[in-house]
């Protein structure tokens, strides 16, 4: 099992290719098998998304979600598979040491 690293960082992300202008969500954690993150955009499960934020950007597949309420109204808690990603640091994404 590869643990999650909690972050809270905004990504945007885009069902089609091209778009314009993408969706924009806040990632909760991430690992390097994935991440999940908070959206306003209804998600479909088995859709491939390109996700770009601070840390990746990537081709990822949806694999599950779930609709809750918050104060702006309904949001989506989206979990992604990667499929393939680009760290944008080449060290220290998750492993960080001194010797």
């Amino acid at each position: 099992m590869v643990d999650r690293i909690a972050k809270q960082i905004h990504l945007v992300f885009y069902t089609a290719w091209p778009q314009k202008k993408g969706y924009t969500g806040v990632v909760q954690d991430i690992s390097p098998r994935g991440m999940q993150f908070v959206t306003e955009k209804s998600p479909k499960r088995g859709m491939h998304i390109k996700v770009e934020c601070e840390t990746c950007t990537a081709v990822a597949r949806i694999t599950n979600y779930e609709k809750r309420s918050a104060v702006s109204g309904v949001v989506w808690v989206v979990g992604v598979e990667f499929v393939t990603i680009l760290f944008n640091e080449t060290r220290g994404s998750f492993i960080s040491m001194k010797i």
